[in-house]
């Protein structure tokens, strides 16, 4: 796993988008109140172990997550160096009030969720995930019905994915 960057420098799109005192904010200026901040470790991230029988504990973490997200960008290279791999989640997921959600398309338009309910994840370690937990402990939030816009919005200002 790689040095996390400084709680102060939080970013996202390759420091297109970062989190000041009042928010996360745009490169060019402008602020961005569709992305929130969440704590790394809640369950809200959905961020979900696996446990298989004899082997190493695994974290789903949501693929669009690792790759817009700057502080996961070891989740990133890890895959890319073989160390981890990318699967496809289970597809079961947690709740969001007292309806089961078992698609993306589920999810209301007005209800705030994580991009981590995308289908392609990275499987990490479980005790590397909670170690990034312990010293990165704001990671960012937004909906899925966003995700697209802030993609664009990034790329528009030269992020590459």
């Amino acid at each position: 796993m790689q040095p996390l960057p400084s709680q102060l420098a939080l970013s996202c799109f390759a420091g297109r988008l970062r989190r000041d005192r009042e928010g996360w904010r745009w490169s060019d200026g402008e602020r961005e109140p569709r992305v929130r901040d969440a704590a790394s470790a809640r369950v809200d991230l959905r961020c979900r172990e696996r446990r298989a029988p004899m082997a190493q504990s695994l974290v789903e973490v949501p693929w669009s997550l690792a790759e817009a997200f700057d502080a996961l960008a070891w989740v990133v290279r890890g895959f890319n160096a073989r160390s981890y791999e990318v699967d496809i989640s289970s597809g079961s997921y947690p709740a969001l009030s007292a309806k089961k959600v078992t698609s993306t398309a589920q999810c209301p338009a007005d209800r705030r969720v994580t991009p981590a309910l995308g289908m392609t994840v990275a499987l990490v370690p479980a005790d590397e995930w909670r170690t990034w937990c312990a010293a990165c402990p704001v990671t960012p939030w937004w909906s899925v019905i966003d995700e697209e816009d802030l993609r664009a919005r990034a790329a528009g200002l030269g992020w590459k994915p």
